[in-house]
């Protein structure tokens, strides 16, 4: 979980919102025990994680960021993994 303030529209008031995370940590592990394979099914949880939207810690309300660029280190992760994972299965 990840804690941010933002404002609440329902509070009126700037709030801390809570939002879900990828576990980081496990999903490194599992990479590790299955030689770089679990690294798909993180690059996925971690894509379906940033879009869920955060809550209010008062009174639950959804805050839902706007669109985001990418940044340009989060794009170098994507095409790195793409290509490691190319090269793990021999395409290149």
């Amino acid at each position: 979980m990840r804690t941010e303030q933002q404002f609440c529209k329902c509070c009126d008031q700037l709030r801390p919102f809570e939002k879900r995370t990828a576990n980081h940590v496990l999903h490194l592990l599992l990479s590790i025990v299955t030689l770089g394979w679990w690294v798909l099914v993180w690059f996925f949880v971690t894509l379906a994680a940033r879009g869920q939207p955060g809550r209010c810690r008062s009174c639950g309300s959804e805050f839902v960021p706007k669109d985001r660029e990418m940044s340009p280190i989060a794009a170098l992760t994507i095409l790195a993994t793409i290509l490691a994972l190319l090269i793990a299965v021999g395409f290149f």
